[in-house]
């Protein structure tokens, strides 16, 4: 297990966990985007890995921006940041690439990763305010639109085999 996942206790080491996760899905989805054979799966999985890195680039402001000047929320201790670090661990299990994995299996596992981030996200969100809270709702959003689009193409690709 990474190290920082043993050491959620304040907001910005949450945006570091977020920078941390869409760098890795973004990881992910680029390998995909060169492996698979299937054009309409490659589209989806660069979109998605430039949707990561889009979103990378906004953590990483928001973390910049941060400072020290953060709300009282910032401190994350005992049960809640056991949650958290149980609800991150969970997610990036799904994006360990084994072999003999399928252009299904691979839908499969980027569906289990996108709700599981929509959810951490979502809990996320709630330690901010104002603006940036705005902005963390913004991401969730697209979280969303990124389990439609998976679960589009994971039809689609069913209806082809």
């Amino acid at each position: 297990m990474d190290p920082i996942f043993k050491s959620i206790k304040h907001v910005e080491t949450v945006l570091e966990l977020a920078v941390y996760m869409e760098q890795e899905s973004r990881t992910f989805y680029r390998k995909w985007a060169d492996a698979v054979g299937d054009e309409t799966l490659r589209s989806v999985f660069a979109f998605l890995a430039q949707e990561e890195d889009r979103h990378c680039r906004r953590y990483k402001e928001m973390l910049v921006d941060s400072g020290r000047s953060l709300t009282e929320k910032e401190k994350l201790v005992g049960e809640y940041a056991l949650f958290m670090d149980m609800l991150v661990t969970e997610a990036m299990g799904h994006l360990q690439m084994t072999d003999g994995m399928t252009p299904a299996t691979v839908l499969d596992a980027a569906l289990r990763f996108e709700k599981d981030t929509l959810l951490i996200f979502q809990e996320i969100a709630m330690m901010f305010d104002g603006e940036r809270r705005g902005m963390m709702l913004a991401i969730c959003d697209e979280e969303k639109k990124h389990i439609h689009r998976l679960l589009e193409c994971k039809q689609d690709y069913a209806a082809k085999s």
